[in-house]
């Protein structure tokens, strides 16, 4: 009888899986098997994500922004960004 032992377990968007190897099997494949399933795991997280119109909708939205130049760069232009926004508002007394 071949025993299985468990090399990796991973979570996945509420799903978990199981890498198993058999015990029989080198370390060297089992690294190799455990860089497998990394990969597959990592092509179903793309691909969950890819399957959900609202996410490729705010990837597509932000691409365009950015190819537009609609976009700020770093910690000054965000703060300047900010006190602009802060002095376009309505004052509270």
């Amino acid at each position: 009888m071949t025993e299985w032992s468990v090399v990796e377990e991973t979570d996945l968007g509420g799903t978990t899986w199981f890498l198993l190897a058999r015990d029989s099997v080198p370390t060297g494949a089992r690294a190799d098997t455990k860089r497998l399933a990394e990969e597959m795991a990592e092509n179903a997280e793309a691909n969950e994500v890819s399957s959900d119109p609202d996410t490729m909708r705010a990837l597509a939205d932000a691409e365009r922004s950015i190819s537009e130049g609609d976009v700020v760069r770093g910690r000054d232009a965000i703060r300047a960004l900010l006190d602009e926004r802060c002095r376009a508002c309505p004052k509270v007394d």
